[in-house]
């Protein structure tokens, strides 16, 4: 094969230390040149530990060429204005969040959202629950599906597609009742 060279000699070879190179039998060692230039790959009957071409040898304190990862801290997040902006009208009002009407900044599209203050005495955990509620509902169709949430340091942003005709109330009051399949 081209690029590989063999030097064979058969002698009983004893490998008193832990190899720094893989050790073959024979006394055959395959040595990793990580020259991606030359390609110089060779197999070397080469028993001097004191070897440097190895790259088990090699000096640790060289520098190499690593790709920085990215972590999911350093990746910046969007904050809730910078996707929304308000249009004014609200839409309810609760003891604990309030729901007004947004427009996203780039389809802008009406969405409902419910922001709910964080020092009102309402636990984190309550509001993740209530997330993951709407998670485990998400494609009924009576039920009203939340699109994304944020969570910023003074409240937290749950939107929610806007529903257009109103209130349930005003609903039934017009129309009388609900048949029983309607209200599931």
């Amino acid at each position: 094969m081209p690029g590989i060279m063999i030097d064979v000699e058969s002698q009983y070879c004893p490998s008193p230390r832990r190899p720094n190179s893989l050790e073959l039998t024979s006394c055959l060692t395959l040595e990793m040149d990580n020259d991606l230039e030359n390609n110089n790959n060779s197999i070397n009957n080469n028993n001097n530990n004191e070897d440097n071409s190895s790259p088990f040898n090699r000096n640790h304190n060289s520098s190499r060429n690593k790709k920085k990862r990215r972590k999911a801290a350093d990746i910046p997040e969007k904050q809730f204005n910078d996707l929304y902006r308000p249009t004014g009208e609200m839409l309810g009002n609760g003891s604990y969040a309030s729901v007004q009407t947004y427009k996203n900044n780039h389809s802008n599209k009406e969405y409902a959202v419910k922001i709910i203050e964080k020092n009102n005495g309402r636990s984190r955990s309550k509001v993740f629950k209530e997330i993951e509620i709407f998670h485990l509902c998400q494609g009924h169709e009576n039920i009203l599906q939340l699109y994304e949430y944020f969570e910023e340091s003074e409240r937290f942003y749950l939107v929610f597609d806007k529903m257009q005709g109103g209130t349930l109330l005003a609903n039934i009051e017009r129309r009388g009742h609900l048949t029983e399949r309607e209200s599931l």
